[in-house]
């Protein structure tokens, strides 16, 4: 046990620096919100949050005109020739239509490309 009037020192190797260190470099430097220097978001953030909101605008689309059709998924998945689980996955926003596809799906549920992607008001 030291003495009252001893001060200890705790030696750290050198090329070695204490674990705390780490905690007090991230609060002296906060990183901004968005990834950017001036706090907007990036490019390639708004790009995806475009391309979420065109897929779910694309999902309602396709759910909306399979139900006035009176067709459940699984029947629209087999005109296609995939699972009902795609479907579902289309129709929730999880997943998009691959392009050859476009096509089938506006035979099946009787409307055209423009349409479904919602090129025009229909």
């Amino acid at each position: 046990m030291p003495s009252p009037g001893l001060v200890v020192s705790l030696a750290i190797p050198q090329g070695r620096t204490p674990m705390n260190d780490s905690i007090v470099d991230q609060v002296a430097r906060p990183r901004r919100a968005g990834g950017t220097r001036k706090g907007f978001p990036s490019k390639r953030l708004l790009a995806q949050a475009d391309e979420r909101a065109f897929r779910l605008q694309v999902a309602r689309r396709i759910r909306d005109l399979r139900k006035a059709l009176g067709m459940y998924q699984r029947e629209l998945a087999a005109h296609l020739g995939v699972s009902q689980g795609r479907i579902a996955h289309y129709e929730t926003g999880r997943g998009a239509p691959r392009l050859h596809e476009v096509p089938m799906i506006c035979r099946a549920l009787k409307c055209d490309p423009n349409s479904l992607l919602q090129f025009t008001n229909e």
